[in-house]
């Protein structure tokens, strides 16, 4: 979705979070893509022309978010959840979980660990 935004392809179904390589219509600059698992990504960087990785994992690597040619702001596409099964989901324990990662502490922690370039979700 990004990389269609960016107009650097175009995806059959722009809105489609599911989009895959076989959902790009058109690419006019023939970009290779290659699907790889997200921490590998940051680490590929010297070796490809274009990487499209997510903040933390950036972050983790060294590498300054200033710099990103293509930045996705203002969305909540990628927020992790923490889900449970439905005969699990008063546990007291994951009560407990759900409770303190929503915390302020947690808040914090992740406004400071990545520097501001991650937003809670919360």
């Amino acid at each position: 979705m990004l990389l269609h935004e960016a107009g650097l392809i175009k995806l059959k179904d722009p809105s489609n979070t599911l989009a895959t390589q076989r959902d790009i219509i058109e690419n006019p600059r023939h970009l290779k893509i290659r699907e790889l698992e997200g921490a590998l990504l940051a680490r590929s960087v010297s070796q490809v022309d274009l990487v499209f990785v997510f903040a933390n994992y950036a972050l983790e690597a060294g590498i300054d978010t200033n710099s990103a040619l293509i930045v996705e702001k203002g969305k909540s596409l990628y927020i992790e959840f923490l889900v449970a099964r439905p005969d699990n989901i008063n546990d007291p324990g994951l009560q407990k979980l759900a409770k303190a990662l929503n915390s302020d502490e947690v808040r914090q922690f992740i406004l400071t660990r990545y520097k501001g370039q991650i937003a809670p979700g919360f």
